[in-house]
């Protein structure tokens, strides 16, 4: 592939297919198991800045984050959908993405949240914030072997850039 990318988040299959999400153009790519050759892969109509991603433990259904929503993507088809949600649960914009036991752990600016789908896994029925103490800017995790979540609380994606500059504050500011 040719062009400027901003691939941000990545999951991979049990065969070793890597799927990742690219936030410049909005779009997620698959680097098929034992290929050198990444490729789009799907495009969501009105969904941007593409981010979080992770694989249903059948591994059919894809689910990402957008600004605007939680989409799943049926792999097989092609399909992609938004996660519907009450209004009083706001999936988005997510950062980070984990499936687990039946729910998306999902990482928001200044929380940690869970999202209890329902057993279709085609909505959201209902959340509740992990964390939220102490955290500074969305980060990621991921689920252990042991089925603990390990999650960066304080990347300092927020307060540790000068965006101004564009550089990494100084040591003694971080």
């Amino acid at each position: 592939i040719t062009g400027d990318y901003c691939f941000n988040d990545l999951t991979v299959s049990s065969k070793g297919d890597v799927y990742l999400t690219e936030s410049l153009t909005n779009r997620i790519f698959i680097l098929p198991a034992r290929s050198d050759s990444i490729r789009a892969f799907a495009q969501p109509e009105g969904h941007t800045f593409l981010n979080g991603i992770t694989l249903s433990p059948n591994e059919k259904t894809l689910f990402v984050s957008s600004t605007e929503s939680l989409l799943t993507l049926n792999i097989e088809s092609g399909k992609i959908s938004p996660l519907p949600y009450l209004p009083a649960i706001s999936p988005q914009p997510v950062d980070g993405l984990t499936f687990y036991q039946n729910s998306l752990i999902g990482h928001q600016s200044n929380k940690v949240s869970r999202f209890y789908l329902n057993e279709a896994m085609d909505a959201i029925l209902h959340h509740k914030t992990i964390d939220s103490i102490g955290l500074d800017g969305s980060t990621t995790g991921e689920l252990g072997i042991n089925g603990w979540y390990y999650y960066i609380g304080n990347s300092q994606l927020t307060s540790g850039i000068d965006y101004g500059k564009m550089e990494i504050m100084p040591w003694d500011s971080l």
